[in-house]
């Protein structure tokens, strides 16, 4: 399983109201891929999504938010507990 917390403040710093939260791209790749998979979370209330990966210590895994008009935040590597 895979979670993350609601952004509160944009890359600018801004505020970011939870309101404004579009949803959250999920993107990961596995040892010898080149091309990421891309999952779509829409709406501004998940903060966490089941990803079945192989062997997910190993994969890249990457979230993102986006705004409501889809302005994207920063791609944050996510690393298994």
């Amino acid at each position: 399983m895979l979670y993350w917390a609601q952004p509160v403040e944009r890359e600018n710093g801004d505020t970011m109201a939870i309101s404004e939260i579009g949803g959250y791209e999920i993107r990961f790749k596995t040892s010898g891929q080149d091309k990421y998979t891309s999952v779509i979370v829409t709406g501004n209330s998940l903060t966490q999504y089941n990803i079945k990966l192989p062997n997910f210590e190993s994969a890249q895994v990457e979230v993102a938010a986006f705004d409501t008009n889809g302005v994207y935040g920063n791609f944050v590597v996510a690393k298994p507990k």
